[in-house]
C-alpha cells in the first residue's frame, strides 16, 4: 500500500510539532513521531480510521487531541490534513476537492462523526 502524505499534511504535523516543543520540545518529538507511526501502520490496515459518512473512500484517524484525515483508493492512501477538530473542518473542503455541494456535505457528516 502507498502513503502520500500532502503538503497540507505534511504542514501540519510540522506546526503540531513547533506548537509542543514551545513547552516541551522532547515531547514534541515523541508526539510526532507517533502520529507518523500511526500513519505508517495503515499500509497494513488502511481502514483503521473510522469512516465519514457517505464518503466511504475519506477516513478519519484520532490520536487525541489531533485528528488525520485520510482517503483509501485502491492500493494508495492519500493523507490531507491534520489538526484539532475545527481546525479539520475548515480544511477539508481543499483536502477534498470536488464541488462546493460535495466538500459541504463532507463538512456537515465530519461534524456529525462521532471521535
Amino acid at each position: 500500500m502507498e502513503i502520500e502524505l500532502t503538503a497540507q499534511a505534511e504542514t501540519d504535523l510540522v506546526e503540531i510539532g513547533d506548537f509542543i516543543a514551545k513547552d516541551n520540545p522532547s515531547v514534541a518529538e515523541r508526539y510526532v513521531r507517533r502520529l507518523r507511526d500511526r500513519i505508517a501502520a495503515l499500509r497494513e490496515f488502511p481502514e483503521a480510521g473510522h469512516r465519514i459518512k457517505k464518503r466511504s473512500n475519506v477516513r478519519a484517524l484520532v490520536e487525541r487531541p489531533i485528528i488525520i484525515v485520510y482517503t483509501v483508493n485502491g492500493d494508495r492512501i492519500k493523507f490531507c490534513v491534520s489538526g484539532m477538530e475545527r481546525e479539520v473542518g475548515r480544511k477539508l473542503p481543499k483536502c477534498l476537492g470536488g464541488s462546493m455541494e460535495t466538500t459541504r456535505a463532507a463538512q456537515i457528516d465530519w461534524m456529525h462523526t462521532p471521535a
